[in-house]
């Protein structure tokens, strides 16, 4: 005839202490879940394509206006814009938002916050305008005003350096971006001359947050699976 062995009181509090770390570990799973849900929402989020639209942003309040570094911020993304120059990269000069139906430039000298003088807003031969992001992206679509607020380039072109590796060179006119990929960016005027149609603005840049690799989504599910085998080894070694 079996008998039924009454739980003792340490038989009790074990089950009780097992009982808990079940809790706490589903607890963790759920968080756990919920941060790759946020984290994958996330990155869905920042793969959203974003237009900074300097020309616009020139011609509302406060207006026109050039500093040594100057942020635009959309959201989680963050662009800082700074200039100098082609041969040295040592000088210091200033980004600039020129009105008018222009865009961000370079300025060489500020009278206060305003260029000096104020037909050097532009990048001009020899200047390098420099675009930083607080995230890898990659640019979807840029468009160019020449130095007269204008289209017309002619021949005259950009050299473009990323994440500064080696410029490559591309017509101003009818620009088509070929997926370039970075965090930093550099614009420099190389023409031999100077002019409106070989001096430039950037009027609008468009640009999307390069996503999440999709390895650390397809390592979350053998992350829970880990967990929940350490918790079963747990019980079984108690």
């Amino acid at each position: 005839m079996s008998q039924v062995r009454k739980a003792t009181g340490l038989d009790l509090i074990k089950m009780a202490e097992l009982h808990i770390l079940r809790k706490k570990n589903v607890m963790k799973n759920k968080l756990l879940t919920i941060g790759i849900c946020a984290l994958f929402m996330n990155s869905v989020a920042q793969a959203a394509p974003v237009t900074f639209d300097f020309a616009s942003i020139a011609d509302t309040a406060p207006g026109e206006y050039g500093a040594p570094s100057i942020d635009f911020i959309d959201g989680s993304l963050t662009l800082t814009a700074t200039a100098t120059d082609v041969d040295s990269g040592s000088e210091i000069y200033n980004a600039y938002l020129d009105s008018g139906n222009a865009g961000l430039g370079v300025c060489k000298v500020l009278d206060g916050n305003q260029c000096s003088p104020s037909s050097d807003d532009n990048v001009t031969e020899g200047e390098v305008l420099k675009l930083d992001f607080n995230q890898k992206i990659t640019i979807d679509d840029i468009f160019f005003r020449d130095g007269g607020h204008g289209t017309n380039f002619g021949s005259s072109t950009v050299d473009i350096s990323v994440d500064g590796g080696a410029y490559a060179s591309y017509f101003l006119a009818n620009f088509v971006v070929t997926g370039l990929t970075g965090s930093s960016f550099y614009f420099a005027n190389n023409n031999t001359d100077t002019g409106n149609t070989t001096d430039f603005y950037i009027d609008s840049l468009t640009v999307s947050a390069v996503p999440i690799p999709a390895a650390v989504f397809l390592f979350a599910p053998a992350l829970l699976g880990f967990m929940g085998f350490r918790r079963r080894a747990k019980n079984l070694a108690a």
